[in-house]
């Protein structure tokens, strides 16, 4: 959809929508892709990415020790029945257990 804007005799802008069909729209992925600027600034972000790999890995690394959060079933932990409480505190001692275990 595009928004066209002509100028009626009072100065005043008006919006007309008008729909053009797919045939008439052009596809500037090519292009674009194949463009030398476009190239040259994805050969740096693809450099500048793969230096920061090791650091990356080795921060996400120390969040290893937390992986029960993630490995476990996220509707059995955050159900809401009867026990739901009782299993929270269980929860919260085991990941305090962890805390302590890592400050040693």
């Amino acid at each position: 959809m595009i928004i066209m804007y002509t100028k009626t005799n009072l100065d005043v802008f008006s919006t007309a929508e008008e729909e053009i069909p797919a045939s008439k729209l052009k596809n500037y992925y090519k292009s674009v892709s194949e463009h030398k600027d476009i190239t040259k600034l994805l050969m740096v972000l693809t450099s500048v990415v793969s230096s920061c790999k090791a650091e990356v890995m080795t921060c996400l690394d120390s969040f290893t020790q937390f992986h029960s959060v993630w490995d476990e079933d996220k509707q059995k932990t955050v159900a809401v029945s009867n026990g739901a409480d009782c299993r929270f505190h269980l929860l919260l001692e085991r990941f305090s257990i962890e805390c302590r275990k890592t400050k040693t």
